[in-house]
């Protein structure tokens, strides 16, 4: 029998050339999720239940991942781990290193310079599986 059951977050790896305007990135994620929320499209996900990963852009190599806080630091407990706000609204998390294969089954929607390269609504479900 399946069962199936509705995920609790969202995974996302985000190629960045530049870690100066990781502020802005986090708002844009909130309000995009928000708009998409509003538009009945389905997304029930917020901001902070989005594990945001960076990776540079040139080299694959992981850089971090996003703070879900608006305020960095915010003097929250996540926020004294060390290393954590050295570059602001990059989380470091304390014991993390990501699996070499990190990006191995990542589908990736959109490359720059080529552009759209697949659809998340084009993504087999759980049912098509």
């Amino acid at each position: 029998m399946l069962s199936l059951h509705e995920c609790g977050d969202l995974d996302l790896v985000v190629w960045i050339e530049s870690q100066h305007r990781l502020g802005e990135l986090r708002r844009v994620r909130d309000l995009i999720l928000k708009k998409a929320f509003e538009a009945g499209l389905g997304i029930s996900v917020v901001g902070h239940q989005v594990d945001t990963f960076l990776v540079e852009a040139e080299s694959d190599r992981y850089a971090g991942r996003l703070c879900k806080f608006a305020q960095c630091p915010k003097g929250k407990r996540d926020c004294l781990t060390p290393g954590c706000g050295t570059i602001a609204f990059n989380k470091v998390i304390e014991g993390f290193s990501p699996d070499e294969d990190l990006l191995g089954s990542a589908v990736v929607l959109y490359r720059r310079g080529s552009g759209i390269v697949s659809r998340a609504i084009d993504l087999p479900t759980v049912l098509e599986a």
